[in-house]
């Protein structure tokens, strides 16, 4: 345990150790192992140190490991060959971390986002978007296994998963659409 209310930063190779010595399928260790560097390079490009001597705050969390590897097992359980993202909504306004309060969107979710070919909506304050919106793990997970454009498709399932906040201007809805890419 720790003091303080955060746990003591993790270096990356721990966090890509634990993921190397699973008994997670193949596929699903690698896609991870890719979120997981992409994450750590991007946070290094942000930090200005080596990725061998990076040690991650809030990203060094066991959350963050059970995001991406729950994400990247879902899609693979469920024989998903593509992922199509919308444009990410980023948010507005400030977000408190570790390292102080930060702007929105992040550096780290800028770094990800980069070269991505991912669109972003950052709404004015005044749009009630205020606070972050999208993650470092969110933007890691989306820019490194979808394409960001909206293909014609027959869609054969739908499902949502609702957020732990209650904004007042939208629902925190997540809707995942399953279909065929129409050719």
């Amino acid at each position: 345990p720790w003091s303080g209310g955060h746990p003591p930063p993790r270096p990356l190779r721990e966090l890509l150790d634990r993921v190397e010595n699973s008994t997670l399928p193949n596929q699903v260790k690698a896609d991870s192992l890719h979120i997981l560097n992409r994450i750590g390079e991007a946070e290094a490009r942000v930090h200005g140190v080596p990725t061998d001597e990076l040690a991650l705050h809030e990203l060094g969390s066991d959350d963050t490991l059970a995001d991406i590897i729950g994400t990247v097992a879902a899609l693979f359980e469920l024989g998903i060959e593509h992922v199509f993202s919308a444009p990410l909504h980023v948010g507005s306004g400030m977000v408190r971390s570790q390292h102080g309060t930060l702007p929105v969107p992040v550096p780290g979710v800028t770094e990800l986002v980069k070269g991505s070919g991912a669109q972003i909506i950052s709404p004015p304050a005044s749009a009630g978007d205020v606070g972050e919106l999208l993650t470092p793990t969110g933007a890691a997970i989306l820019t490194t296994i979808a394409t960001f454009k909206a293909p014609a498709m027959s869609i054969s399932a739908v499902g949502y998963g609702a957020g732990g906040r209650d904004p007042d201007k939208r629902p925190n809805v997540l809707a995942v659409w399953i279909g065929e890419v129409d050719t």
